[in-house]
């Protein structure tokens, strides 16, 4: 295997823990290595340089390796439901270094955002307030702007297995749309951490996508909801 295959199945995960004044961000690299090594690494938030270099020791076979360092970020700007605010987004950046040098980057956009369900109520909360939930089925062919000059709701139903769906959600984080990703089993939900648009999960009980979501180790997943659950929350309120 060369270097540039190995770096190109690399990639990282992180965790963000806090609230609207201060979060704090664990980074993880995840890769499955054919041999122990060593990786040096830095973090970037928006390009400034947040974590220097690190080394990173892995193992043969799996890895999920955290930074020593984690990230402070005070009063961050919050990604906010269409409707309710600006839809912020970070760059997050791993940079690898070999011979003191930049080698390979993976670069994610990444809103933050904190989801929250209360027993008994019907409705949920985005960074502590109630958000109405009004379902759409936007034209996700137009162009960005038009797409967003259209939309007459926050939130819109997806499936794991949409062949587009890569193409969905990233118009979902721009936008401010809200996701309520259906799980079928067909990807690992914590493959959708960074999109700030996925803030529900559903999946039928019993299902290989709600065994997927309940056998998660590694990251703080947005709730799951079955389909009844997911109705009375959104109550029929389409446009």
């Amino acid at each position: 295997m060369t270097e540039q295959e190995f770096f190109g199945k690399t990639d990282f995960s992180f965790e963000i823990s806090g609230g609207s004044d201060e979060i704090v961000i664990q980074v993880y690299i995840d890769i499955v290595s054919d041999r122990p090594r060593t990786l040096i690494a830095s973090f970037q938030v928006d390009s400034l340089e947040m974590i220097e270099s690190a080394r990173i020791p892995l193992n043969a076979g799996s890895n999920h390796v955290p930074f020593q360092q984690t990230v402070r970020i005070v009063k961050p700007l919050l990604w906010q439901p269409n409707g309710a605010g600006i839809p912020s987004l970070y760059s997050f950046t791993v940079v690898f270094h070999q011979k003191g040098e930049p080698f390979y980057l993976i670069e994610k956009r990444v809103g933050i955002r904190f989801v929250e369900t209360r027993p008994g109520e019907l409705f949920f909360r985005v960074n502590g307030k109630a958000v109405q939930l009004v379902r759409c089925d936007p034209d996700f062919s137009l162009e960005e702007k038009e797409f967003e000059r259209q939309l007459r709701g926050n939130l819109v139903c997806l499936q794991d297995s949409d062949s587009d769906l890569e193409k969905k959600l990233e118009y979902c984080g721009r936008t401010g749309l809200i996701a309520v990703l259906e799980l079928t089993g067909a990807a690992d939900p914590d493959r959708f951490c960074g999109q700030p648009g996925v803030c529900l999960f559903t999946a039928e009980p019993g299902s290989a996508g709600e065994r997927l979501y309940r056998q998660n180790g590694k990251a703080v997943l947005p709730p799951l909801f079955t389909r009844e659950e997911l109705n009375l929350l959104l109550n029929d309120k389409k446009v």
